[in-house]
């Protein structure tokens, strides 16, 4: 699908460097450079881009990874990851993933957890508020926790 300066496709044509490199670009994962098991690393995400269930992906017109969504499966479908380089948000890349995701799944509904400053967004999308509201809880499983943020440190029970 042909999208002005973007195209949408749902083959897994991606590179896990690529990949890795749109992580980075929106400060979700430090640069390969700081890595001491490049290779490897590149080699587990090739893996998991070839397990996936379903991916979506926006190239620019010099056939750049600009944007990415990626759907996992269990008992229902779920949006588990949604990427706009920052260089091109708000021009309708994310939007196109997801119409991407709607058309893949028609008639099926799918999910999505989102940050809480993320909401609007996604409601804007079409998505819709569980009836019965959902807070996402994690466990570290011997990982350091992360120090909360100010909007989190207000929702801790005291």
């Amino acid at each position: 699908m042909n999208h002005g300066f973007f195209q949408i496709f749902s083959d897994k044509n991606i590179a896990p460097r690529e990949l890795t490199d749109l992580l980075v670009a929106v400060g979700w994962e430090p640069p390969l450079a700081e890595r001491d098991d490049t290779e490897t690393f590149l080699a587990k995400r090739g893996e998991a881009l070839a397990r996936a269930y379903f991916i979506a992906y926006a190239r620019d017109e010099k056939d750049r990874l600009v944007g990415f969504v990626s759907v996992a499966r269990g008992f229902a479908e779920f949006v588990e990851l949604l990427l706009v380089h920052p260089k091109v948000q708000r021009r309708g890349v994310g939007g196109s993933l997801l119409a991407a995701v709607a058309q893949h799944f028609h008639g099926r509904p799918f999910y999505v957890t989102p940050f809480k400053d993320q909401q609007d967004y996604f409601i804007r999308q079409g998505f819709k508020i569980a009836r019965r509201p959902m807070t996402v809880l994690f466990h570290p499983n011997g990982m350091k926790p992360l120090a909360p943020t100010p909007e989190t440190q207000e929702s801790l029970p005291r």
